[in-house]
């Protein structure tokens, strides 16, 4: 045991560990071969992991990474699936078979068949826990991480207030989530160490009943990395626990890296983890909360602009209100309405506050900073920008973030002085790797003519 501490406290094997994940993320990314081609009379045969009906549209997925798509034909055949097709069972596929990458396939279905269905306890209890939560559009957002049946304004006004982390399954969901099942298993087992490992088992558990999102795989494997650590007084740094976190998720799938809700997660935690001494600072619990909520704006601020292409500086104010409102009262009266139906009615009321207090503050975009979309060189230039604020600050100096404003600003103008129009058009060939992979970071158009 001391060999294996004094392994786990030396920094270079984490060092090495990063190294290694990179490269084999790298590979992978770079190696998968993409060719869309359509092929006829295709026959699938998978488990049931999703279902969505969306009006006449079905959508499948399966345990293979296969994603069906079909029409329904009638209300009696849609009543049909609704009673007869369930997560775990054995379904075959027919149909057009289109393939994105390696990872992914996508088949539009002409003809499904039921194969075989599952019943045993675990597919019964995952059942019962997706069937339970459908019936609030956020109750399943917030249980199972799944936001299909909110609108699309819903969803556009969470991230243009800046607080559509607060939907996605993070770190503040795990937390809720551990800390009251381990309070009620330390009423049965009094020892502390057999309350935290059957506290990791029902978070292994609950992983397998979500979708496998980067926010929520990197909380719950951070947390039971976290406890081993304090249960067997490992010593291991955070930063190191960050690299261990950051090197399984990768391994798991490395296409997360280019996820917005990994970059958003991974970023923020380790901007935080970087502040950790100048957050512990705090005189008081307010004023750590306060500087959280300000250093995970700073931190989201090149995610932000990457992919929406904007920001809005009232983003902090709003996490200050949306923060522990969700926390204190939306997410734990998730969990008991999953399990107390009277409480529903409750619920809905709760959630339409959140609804309607996010599409209001919507509407009021005096602060919005909108930005064109440049090369990726910029953004890694923010990045830098932050650490060099964030650098003195944590030195206690009282420093403010010109260079970053300096920077916004010069993005915001940009446009106003270089401004040329552009037709963009999509590519039918094929593009070769390396366009695949600079589309990513560039994200410029295969094909733009300058008008």
């Amino acid at each position: 045991m001391k060999k294996l501490k004094i392994i786990l406290q030396s920094n270079e094997i984490y060092y090495l560990l990063l190294l290694i994940t990179i490269l084999i993320t790298s590979l992978k990314i770079f190696l998968v071969v993409t060719f869309p081609y359509e092929k006829e009379n295709t026959t699938k045969i998978g488990i049931v992991q999703n279902i969505q009906i969306d009006g006449n549209q079905l959508t499948l997925q399966l345990k293979n990474k296969i994603q069906g798509k079909y029409t329904i034909q009638s209300k009696k055949e849609k009543q049909w699936i609704s009673k007869s097709i369930n997560i775990g069972d054995k379904i075959k596929l027919e149909g057009i078979l289109s393939q994105t990458n390696q990872l992914n396939e996508f088949i539009m279905i002409k003809k499904y068949q039921k194969l075989k269905s599952r019943t045993n306890l675990w597919i019964k209890i995952k059942r019962f826990i997706i069937k339970k939560a459908s019936k609030n559009a956020y109750l399943k957002a917030f249980i199972l991480g799944d936001k299909g049946d909110l609108s699309q304004e819903e969803i556009t006004s969470y991230q243009e207030n800046g607080i559509s982390h607060l939907l996605a399954l993070s770190g503040m969901h795990v937390t809720i989530i551990s800390t009251i099942l381990f309070k009620i298993l330390q009423i049965l087992f009094p020892k502390k160490k057999i309350a935290y490992q059957l506290t990791n088992i029902f978070l292994l558990l609950y992983l397998n009943i979500v979708e496998l999102s980067p926010s929520i795989l990197r909380a719950t494997i951070f947390y039971i990395l976290s406890i081993q650590n304090k249960l067997y007084q490992l010593s291991i740094k955070p930063i190191n626990l960050w690299i261990m976190v950051l090197s399984i998720v990768l391994l798991i799938n490395p296409f997360y890296l280019i996820n917005v809700g990994f970059q958003y997660s991974f970023f923020i935690s380790f901007i935080l983890i970087f502040m950790r001494e100048w957050i512990n600072n705090s005189k008081t619990k307010i004023n750590q909360f306060l500087k959280i909520s300000y250093l995970s704006y700073i931190a989201s601020i090149p995610i932000s602009l990457f992919h929406f292409y904007q920001i809005n500086v009232l983003s902090i104010l709003y996490n200050l209100i949306f923060i522990p409102y969700i926390t204190i009262i939306v997410f734990p009266l998730s969990l008991l309405t999953l399990g107390i139906n009277q409480i529903l009615p409750v619920y809905n009321i709760v959630t339409t506050i959140l609804r309607e207090a996010s599409l209001l503050l919507n509407k009021m975009k005096y602060l919005t900073i909108i930005c064109k979309k440049l090369s990726f060189v910029i953004y890694i230039i923010y990045v830098i920008s932050i650490f060099y604020y964030l650098y003195y600050l944590k030195q206690g100096k009282k420093k403010y973030p010109i260079s970053l404003i300096i920077l916004l600003l010069i993005h915001t103008i940009y446009p106003k002085i270089y401004s040329k129009s552009y037709i963009e058009m999509i590519d039918q060939t094929t593009p070769n790797m390396i366009q695949r992979i600079s589309g990513i970071f560039e994200r410029k158009p295969l094909i733009s003519r300058e008008i």
